[in-house]
């Protein structure tokens, strides 16, 4: 009896693409290829509930790749998720479709509900929660997912169709971004968040803790700026919650070209971190956290987790 099996968990993201490739064990998996494409399948369309021509062909070709990759490596169990992207489009299933005749894969449109259980299943393997109660957040292009959870189980949820390429294509139209638009931002957070604000004073979280790409790019700046060495393959990033305020005020003040020069930017974070880092500072400013912790775990991590778990119960 074979002791692991190879498997490949696929996160169609609003604004990335991620393949994780990895062998399965019965309490561990060991990483095999990890890579992630900036399709922004959201870009044009998002706001309007479809998905562009464009955005059809870029994610075709990604996931064309992606399937050559898994037939290379001998992948035995591939599963592939789709997000908030997909869930707003009226042209999803037509596209869906498209995407099973052309590639032989099925994915697998979820609810926020399905994708806040990944995200917890990754950053709870990620991070050492204990009974400590952490508000975690994930920003995506479509959606962004909230989650008040210690280590044994998830207290309370919410995903909020206010993913960064939305509030981007909302807010952000100047370069830098003007303060009247920041303050128009953070009215509509207030509006549109109440539930989190409400949340966060009944279940009074002592860590917010970040996955997922705006975080990765903060703790890649972070190590960079104090001599670090890179955390990328590790499961929890470098982060101080007292070096956010600075690090949001030089994103906030600069044009895109000024954050692409920022050592650890790239190229698609460049153009979501403003309004993304904007929705941390309006939390930050909701909640006391004693701590910021960075999971370099998030969906993907968590598909693969749930898998192994899967498999170790038969």
């Amino acid at each position: 009896m074979k002791s692991s099996r190879r498997a490949a968990a696929i996160d169609l993201g609003t604004n990335t693409f991620h393949l994780l490739v990895a062998d399965i064990h019965n309490n561990s998996f060991e990483v095999i290829h990890n890579e992630t494409k900036p399709v922004r399948i959201g870009a044009g369309g998002i706001t309007e509930g479809f998905i562009t021509p464009e955005a059809q062909i870029r994610a075709l070709q990604t996931i064309r790749k992606f399937k050559t990759i898994t037939d290379k490596l001998n992948v035995e169990i591939v599963e592939i998720y789709a997000t908030s992207a997909f869930r707003s489009a009226e042209n999803a299933g037509k596209f869906i479709s498209g995407i099973k005749s052309e590639t032989g894969l099925s994915p697998q449109i979820i609810d926020g509900k399905s994708e806040v259980e990944f995200i917890y299943g990754g950053v709870r393997e990620a991070l050492q929660m204990q009974d400590i109660i952490h508000l975690i957040i994930d920003i995506g292009g479509g959606s962004n997912e909230f989650i008040i959870c210690d280590a044994k189980k998830i207290l309370w949820f919410e995903s909020f169709e206010i993913g960064a390429q939305r509030l981007k294509d909302r807010f952000h139209h100047d370069e830098p971004i003007s303060e009247n638009d920041v303050e128009r931002l953070y009215h509509f957070l207030d509006e549109r968040l109440d539930p989190l604000s409400d949340a966060m004073v009944r279940y009074q979280p002592e860590v917010l803790a970040g996955c997922a790409g705006t975080f990765d790019t903060l703790s890649d700046i972070y190590e960079i700026r104090n001599n670090i060495p890179s955390t990328r393959d590790k499961s929890e990033g470098n982060f101080d919650k007292n070096a956010f305020a600075p690090i949001f005020q030089e994103l906030k003040s600069k044009t895109y070209a000024e954050r692409m020069r920022i050592p650890g930017m790239t190229r698609l974070r460049a153009e979501m971190i403003v309004v993304a880092t904007c929705l941390i500072n309006w939390v930050l400013s909701k909640h006391l956290f004693k701590k910021m912790r960075i999971s370099r775990y998030a969906m993907k991590e968590g598909i693969l987790f749930n898998i192994m778990y899967r498999k170790a119960s038969k």
